[in-house]
């Protein structure tokens, strides 16, 4: 049975949980004690005689001890307690060590032993109290308390000492927590145990004061006068004094420190501090997150200065989204980041694709957008193995198709499970993240997705490309902005009481909120600041005083650290140098400190609110205090460090190049660096991130200077990342230098002059793009370099493309042609060719030439190749006017543009396709088209391709189908475009848009003055074609306000630029004007010579063609020609039938509503014996009531037509003619009886009865209002 032994307060010996017998001798009991305490070593029985029984005779003297022994031994038989606890030889005794038990002494001083190292007073504390308090309680008193043996006195001494020091530290630990309850307990503990300590009883005076209990620190100053005088006839000492001094003056005065919980969220890191003050924002949020429930994605834009709580409050809506059953990606920018590829974006989906996720979003999102994320993502091939591999596109192209990617895959993860996407400190952002962000803004508007974006707002103002892109996401998303404002008193006062569990008085707090501005970082940091000063007063010796309050957080801040010690500063650099968070295993290693010492320093900075762990990293807690820690460091001391931080690096993640270089760069150490940009740079090419590849090519490039070899391939890729971004100025400067350091002959050289070629080219400089591209050739030509030349002929022949040396360029690709060998560069070559023959009209040759380049991608496995010689197969064929053949072509572009994710291919041939359908006739496919391709431009933030589709658009809307309501937004979006990027040309087409819309709306003057406007736009631009289309429409606008005069001088001026420009497809609608501007006039002869010339130059087909022979039948009905009126009216009935023959049913009955339709619909009835005009009751009339006038339309019925003839059975012919009856009823919303269908065809009720049954069976929706012939239910015949 074990054996308890107490020692510290007098002996004491326990067993089995009770006490057992004193031993019955004195001598007996200090011999058990000195035993126990010696139990180290052997002792001789003479030593122990002669120690207790000094004044016995050796023999007596023995048999004492023996007597001893034997009542000892007899205790523990007695008590029960096995085991040999005492071992006596003849000569020697000692007490067992390897005996089962337990000594107070012993638990005592392994506890406190580790003291005896540390220095008085040391500020420093380090570890946990709990095994130190534990061990301190079982000092109930002195060694052997009672006992009075000469030996005790060196060892009661020493454990004393050894429990001064102990409770010292104790209380010195407690204070440095803020802990001033706990540290008052040992405080007092130490005044009981050297009540003359005058140093002890200011401790207690001063932990009283910050506990909360200034009576009682008063108190104790009594108590300490008392001691002094009554043991030593003393007075306390001056500090002694003015310390009470000070402690009675505040009590006087009402004053209590402000002393924060220790245990309050100010503190405990676990513990995040409650949010205040933002229930306007968080419910705005709330609410977002709500509609994003119902697919109604939407952006949220947190804007405020540091500080100001912006993360708290990200936090508390990730809480929000997460209870609703949101899944949160969290992404951040940190300081720096503009040199990690879509770092913020990267971080987020990695960590929400896990394998069920992945494959989730497998049946969501195409596997060609996801083996393009796998860049961004290398996890994701591991996780999804059969995604397949990705075609290969122009940079700039997958550029785009990488923002798409990001794009689909958080929409497909919100058609998973509705999702948050927060991205803080967007301000940090990479461009390429930023342009990815903008993109992403506007693919949600139709997902249950909320993109959270939080930005400093002085910062991203200063930043362009992340202020434009917030504006952007404002403009063209859905978004909501929630500005982050300062707290208000009252939020300062409870932001105060829930983060540190204390109350201050309203001085207090109204002192904190104007000194802080109300922004809740400073507040905070004023708290802790606030502690750390009460730890300092509790550690000093010093009176109190109250706290000054800086003027500034990072004042604030910079007090703060000033407290730290050299070592811990240290690891606080390193870590500032490092970065807003950091690897501690590489801090250590770049710090060169033994583990130990810089993990307990990092303990320290973490228990000081300074750093806070978050898995094997450790982060500042803001990113001011870093700042702050970055400031103060010296050049040299910061360049010491970066260097050091770069070594770690290499040592741990020679893969991270990004922030190897950086640190490297900043060290002052650039040649160091220069590999480890080219790889960053390398790396950021392949994630698509063309922004980000800049960067660390021109932090190679402004390393030490190398080689002109190894710099001219530095800049031949930096050249070529230029170009994607389109940083025209900085390529043409990288170009010029690359011409220096290329050999004056050569390939190199040829191969800069070309890609000076086609800087100059993008530039409009084409006669500097044609020389250095002949220099090229010249230099390619003498090498005899075959593929080399061929690139040459290539830009040469694109360089008269776009300067319109058509001549030139078709010579140039036919060479072109001849030289190339390798098929992908022949298919390019043969595809410029075919562009340039169709440019010429070779339309032959042309398609030829485009067909070849088709084959020959497909031979090369080049879908993107053969996406654009489809295109190009498809304009080619248009410009032949074979326009139902080139939808086939475009459908075939739209399908492979589609399979390999190349977005602008997919959108222009998608907008050529609705080109080609207008022209088809096909007006419904038309419309569908443009407006896919209206939403695949806006899908990439292409507003220009968006814009001009819509302009295109609006005409059909307005011309063909009525719909001027959608035509006008459309000419509207498309006018504040062109007017914001200055195209003269595009916003002079629109103006002519909208003043046909005014016009036909009657609104003159609005008309008139937006034809004034593009006649000044046309009249800056030189754009004739346009100025023709304004004057045509400026005419029909003059004859609207009958101003014949005006009517007729617009015309003549566009048919004089026609005849100058050979554009004879206008010349017919300006002559038809023009004619009835002469009729106007009383010009009967020259109005009928002009409106037949209009008609001899009629282009059938053309937009609007039936306008023409319209009014010609209005000339001819004026002059008394009626039989050519008649054939006239007919002729533009069948056009516009023909026109309006595929629109649906409701776009049919607008399109019928068109002022110009309607009146030749009328005309053709009224000159016709084959049409009869019906007043019929309109479709929506309930039956049973009599009906009003207002109750009928009036339907043009075309009883027989040409068509009819060819239908050989007389039934069958009269089923066709019914159906074409019921038709044009339909169309005007109408609602024929089977009695007036029976009288238009002439046959019996019966007969129409059986007819319309037939045609049900058949699956017609053959509808009639009923058989009943009274009045009140029809109306005569109009």
């Amino acid at each position: 049975m074990s054996l308890q032994i107490r020692l510290l307060g007098g002996l004491l010996i326990e067993s089995g949980g009770r006490n057992l017998p004193r031993i019955p001798s004195r001598p007996g009991r200090s011999l058990f004690a000195f035993l126990v305490l010696n139990r180290d070593r052997q002792l001789s029985r003479d030593l122990l005689a002669g120690m207790f029984w000094p004044d016995m005779p050796d023999n007596q003297a023995r048999r004492r001890l023996s007597q001893a022994l034997w009542q000892i031994q007899t205790l523990f038989i007695e008590g029960g307690v096995t085991g040999p606890y005492i071992i006596a030889t003849p000569n020697t005794v000692r007490f067992n060590p390897a005996a089962d038990y337990w000594l107070d002494v012993e638990v005592f001083e392994t506890a406190a032993n580790p003291l005896k190292d540390t220095p008085a007073g040391a500020s420093r504390v380090d570890g946990n109290p709990g095994a130190l308090a534990e061990a301190v309680d079982l000092y109930r008193g002195d060694l052997l308390a009672g006992f009075y043996d000469d030996w005790l006195l060196m060892d009661q001494q020493r454990l004393r000492q050894l429990y001064y020091r102990a409770l010292a530290h104790l209380a010195m630990m407690h204070k440095s927590r803020g802990e001033f309850e706990s540290a008052l307990v040992y405080a007092r503990r130490l005044v009981s145990l050297e009540p003359l300590r005058e140093d002890a009883h200011r401790d207690v005076m001063r932990l009283c004061l910050l506990a909360g209990r200034p009576n009682e620190a008063l108190l104790q100053y009594e108590v300490c006068y008392s001691a002094l005088a009554d043991e030593l006839g003393a007075e306390p000492e001056a500090a002694t004094t003015e310390l009470f001094e000070s402690i009675a003056a505040q009590r006087r005065a009402g004053r209590r420190p402000f002393v924060p919980a220790a245990r309050s969220p100010l503190f405990d890191l676990a513990t995040p501090v409650p949010m205040v003050g933002r229930e306007v924002p968080r419910t705005a949020a709330l609410e977002a997150i709500e509609g994003a429930l119902s697919g109604r994605g939407v952006a949220l834009l947190v804007e405020g200065e540091p500080g100001i709580g912006k993360t708290r409050l990200l936090e508390a809506i990730a809480e929000d989204a997460n209870w609703r059953g949101f899944g949160v990606l969290w992404g951040e920018a940190l300081p720096g980041d503009a040199a990690r590829s879509y770092h913020p974006l990267a971080t987020a989906l990695t960590g929400a694709l896990s394998r069920l996720r992945s494959e989730q979003l497998a049946a969501q999102v195409d596997g060609l957008w996801l083996g393009e994320l796998a860049r961004l993502v290398p996890g994701l091939r591991e996780l999804l193995p059969d995604v397949p591999p990705v075609a290969a596109l122009e940079l700039s192209e997958e550029a785009g198709r990488m923002r798409e990617a990001i794009a689909r895959t958080v929409v497909g993860l919100g058609r998973i499970t509705p999702h948050l996407l927060i991205l803080d400190d967007f301000q940090w952002a990479d461009d390429d993240t930023i342009a990815a962000v903008v993109d992403l803004a506007v693919a949600i508007r139709e997902a249950p997705v909320v993109l959270c974006l939080s930005y400093r707002a002085q910062e991203a103002r200063d930043r362009p490309q992340v202020w434009d892109a917030l504006r952007r996401i404002d403009t063209h998303g859905r978004s909501r902005r929630l500005p982050l404002e300062s707290l208000s008193e009252g939020e300062t006062a409870e932001l105060i009481r829930v983060s540190s569990a204390a109350r201050g008085d309203s001085d207090l707090i109204g002192r904190i909120h104007s000194e802080t501005g109300g922004n809740p970082l400073f507040v905070l940091e004023t708290l802790r600041a606030f502690h750390e000063h009460n730890v300092a007063v509790a550690e000093s010796e010093e009176a109190i005083g109250d706290f000054p309050l800086p003027a500034t957080v990072q004042d604030l801040i910079a007090r703060r650290l000033r407290s730290l010690e050299m070592a811990d500063r240290a690891i606080l650099n390193v870590f500032a140098v490092a970065g807003l968070e950091a690897e501690a295993s590489v801090m250590a290693l770049a710090l060169n400190r033994p583990r130990a010492d810089f993990f307990a320093g990092l303990d320290l900075l973490v228990s000081r609110g300074i750093l806070f762990e978050r898995g094997d990293r450790y982060r500042f807690r803001h990113e001011q205090v870093r700042r702050v820690v970055l400031e103060e460091l010296s050049s040299r001391d910061s360049d010491m460090l970066h260097s050091s931080v770069a070594m770690a690096l290499e040592q741990v993640d020679p893969s991270d190049s990004e922030a190897i270089a950086h640190h490297l760069v900043r060290a002052g150490r650039a040649g160091a660096a220069k590999p480890h940009s080219v790889r960053a740079a390398e790396r950021a090419v392949a994630m698509r991130a063309y922004a980000t590849a800049a960067s660390h090519f021109r932090t190679a490039l402004e390393a030490e200077p190398a080689g002109d070899d190894d710099r001219l391939e530095l800049l031949f890729g930096y050249e070529q990342v230029l170009d994607v971004l389109g940083r025209r100025d900085e390529q043409a400067v990288t170009l010029a230098e690359m011409r220096l350091l290329a050999d004056s002959t050569g390939n190199r050289r040829a191969a800069v002059l070309r890609r000076t070629a086609w800087h100059l080219g993008h530039t409009d400089r084409f006669g500097d793009a044609a020389r250095a591209a002949q220099e090229a050739l010249g230099a390619d030509t003498v090498a005899g370099d075959e593929v080399a030349m061929t690139e040459d002929r290539l830009v040469l022949g694109m360089i008269g493309l776009w300067s319109g040396e058509l001549a030139a360029a078709v010579e140039h690709l036919r060479e072109g042609v001849r030289l190339a060998s390798v098929a992908e560069q022949q298919a390019r070559v043969r595809r410029a060719l075919g562009s340039a023959l169709s440019a010429v009209q070779e339309y032959e040759e042309a398609a030829r030439e485009a067909a070849a380049a088709l084959e020959l991608s497909g031979a090369a496995d080049d879908p993107r190749g053969q996406a654009e010689a489809l295109g190009l197969l498809g304009v080619i064929t248009m410009e032949r006017g074979q326009a139902a053949e080139a939808v086939g072509y475009y459908d075939r572009a739209v399908l492979l543009c589609r399979d390999i994710g190349y977005r602008h291919g997919e959108a222009v041939n998608t907008a050529n396709r609705g080109n080609a359908l207008w022209y088809a006739g096909r007006i419904p496919d038309a419309l569908t088209s443009f407006a896919e391709a209206i939403e695949l431009f806006r899908s990439m933030g292409n507003r220009r391709g968006e814009v001009l589709v819509q302009a295109n658009a609006a005409s059909i809307h307005h011309s063909v189908v009525g719909d001027d309501a959608t035509a006008a937004e459309y000419s509207r979006s498309a006018l504040d475009y062109f007017i914001e990027v200055g195209n003269e040309d595009g916003a002079a087409q629109v103006l002519c848009n909208l003043a046909d819309i005014e016009r036909r709306a009657g609104r003159l003057e609005a008309a008139a003055g937006h034809l004034r406007a593009g006649l000044a736009a046309v009249g800056r631009a030189g754009n004739r074609w346009l100025e023709v289309q304004l004057l045509y429409s400026e005419a029909q606008l003059s004859l609207a306000a009958g101003d014949d005069q005006s009517a007729a001088g617009a015309a003549e001026s566009g048919l004089a630029l026609c005849r100058e420009l050979g554009l004879s497809d206008f010349s017919a609608g300006l002559l038809s004007v023009l004619g009835l501007a002469r009729l106007a006039q009383g010009a009967l002869d020259e109005a009928g010579a002009v409106s037949a010339e209009a008609m001899g130059l009629l282009s059938r087909g053309a937009d609007q063609d039936y306008l023409v022979p319209y009014r010609h039948g209005i000339v001819c009905d004026a002059v008394g020609e009626s039989e050519a009126a008649a054939t006239a009216f007919a002729e533009a009935h069948e056009l516009l039938t023909q026109r309006l023959r595929d629109l649906t049913a409701d776009q049919r009955s607008s399109a019928l509503l068109v002022p110009e339709h309607r009146a030749i619909v009328e005309a053709a009835a009224n000159q016709s014996p084959r049409t009869r005009r019906v007043r019929l009751a309109r479709r929506d009339v309930p039956t049973g009531r009599r009906l009003r006038d207002e109750d009928f339309v009036v339907v043009a019925w075309t009883l027989q037509a040409a068509e009819d003839e060819r239908i050989e059975d007389p039934g069958d012919r009269r089923r066709h003619r019914l159906r074409r009856l019921l038709a044009e009823t339909e169309a005007h919303r109408a609602a024929a009886t089977v009695v007036d269908l029976a009288e238009g065809l002439g046959a019996s009720v019966r007969t129409i009865r059986r007819d319309l049954q037939l045609l049900r069976s058949s699956g017609l929706a053959a509808a009639t209002r009923g058989s009943r012939r009274a009045s009140s239910d029809r109306g005569p015949s109009a």
